[in-house]
């Protein structure tokens, strides 16, 4: 059920990057990201803007059909607005745990999902592996942002490569390539 071109989605799938056409975990972490920015603006108090942006948050993961990247990056977002509320300090991991848990509460055969593998595994593998691969991109003297970028995009690709392999039955080295190419460059767009 898509406006595009099927010879556009089927050239988008057969590089392994149709992951950029689809509603992710990405989108909610902009949203939130602009709707905190834009509430800030008007001097609300901290529980007021949480709310606002809670609201909202729901709002799109009701009308995206509470899929699991979905949900997992509402769970995620709103514990990090909460951190910051409570004056706490945000901890990926921990974060990542708890929304699997209410997840799972929730819907127990989730787990059996290959979107919430693949959303829940891409988040654990960049949770461990980011900071590493960013520094060993920096020594060899990629600028910050473009390492960040390439980090998070080989961090992506072990997250997901087991699945890959089961589910699908293939692994390519195009599909790295690809998207250590286009990930980058949608970075820079939505930025």
């Amino acid at each position: 059920n898509t406006d595009l071109d099927d010879t556009v989605t089927e050239s988008f799938s057969a590089s392994g990057i149709s992951h950029l056409l689809a509603v992710s975990g990405l989108h909610v972490s902009f949203l939130a990201g602009i709707l905190y920015y834009v509430l800030s603006k008007f001097k609300l108090k901290y529980w007021v803007r949480f709310l606002i942006t809670a609201i909202i948050l729901i709002l799109y993961c009701y009308l995206c059909g509470f899929t699991a990247s979905i949900t997992r990056a509402t769970l995620m977002s709103l514990i990090f607005l909460s951190a910051g509320m409570f004056g706490k300090r945000y901890d990926i991991l921990n974060s990542l745990s708890l929304a699997g848990l209410i997840i799972l509460f929730v819907s127990p055969l989730m787990v059996f999902s290959l979107g919430f593998l693949l959303s829940f595994f891409c988040v654990f593998s960049i949770a461990l592996f980011a900071r590493p691969f960013t520094r060993f991109f920096q020594k060899i003297k990629f600028p910050k942002f473009i390492a960040s970028s390439l980090a998070i995009t080989l961090c992506t690709q072990i997250g997901i490569l087991p699945f890959m392999a089961n589910y699908f039955g293939q692994i390519t080295i195009f599909t790295l390539l690809a998207n250590l190419i286009c990930i980058p460059i949608f970075s820079i767009a939505y930025g």
